[in-house]
């Protein structure tokens, strides 16, 4: 093992990470991944039916398929209990499409980035960049130069409502 993955083992990460925020959602599921919930979740996205039905294929095969316990310098997520997790949040803010200047964005969002370490020179120096807050996706930019060449960089909401034939 390099002595770069030694010094980030010993790196206490927890209390820069560890920090919570009043919870407002505008929206959220009950807890647990569950067909319904899939149902629910495509329809707050008001995506359309053949996207509904590529979702409920995957959560078929998710069911079906054992909780990962032996990848080699992983965590063991046997431990994980889905049905106890709350899997689709909508922030109560008025960023539903996203924003493309980070100054657009409410405080208390670009406070959780910063709170995360992400500099604003980062936020700015990326070809493209994409922030998620909770389960939706608030900001997202991309250098002109690249859209000029024809480049698509957007959440997979839009994706799916703009790009079908790119999705599909």
């Amino acid at each position: 093992m390099s002595s770069k993955q030694d010094d980030l083992k010993e790196t206490n990460t927890e209390a820069r990470f560890e920090f919570k925020k009043e919870e407002k959602s505008a929206f959220q599921t009950e807890k647990g991944l569950t067909e319904e919930t899939v149902r629910v979740i495509s329809e707050d996205k008001d995506e359309p039916e053949w996207m509904l039905e590529r979702r409920l294929r995957a959560l078929e095969q998710f069911q079906e398929m054992p909780m990962p316990t032996d990848w080699p310098g992983q965590p063991d997520l046997s431990e994980v209990d889905v049905d106890d997790i709350v899997p689709y949040i909508r922030p109560d803010v008025d960023v539903r499409a996203g924003v493309d200047d980070w100054t657009e964005l409410p405080d208390d969002i670009k406070d959780t980035f910063d709170k995360l370490g992400i500099p604003e020179a980062e936020k700015n120096a990326l070809s493209g960049v994409g922030a998620q807050y909770e389960s939706e996706v608030v900001y997202q930019n991309m250098q002109e130069r690249w859209e000029e060449k024809g480049v698509i960089f957007c959440n997979m909401d839009e994706a799916v409502q703009e790009h079908e034939e790119l999705v599909r």
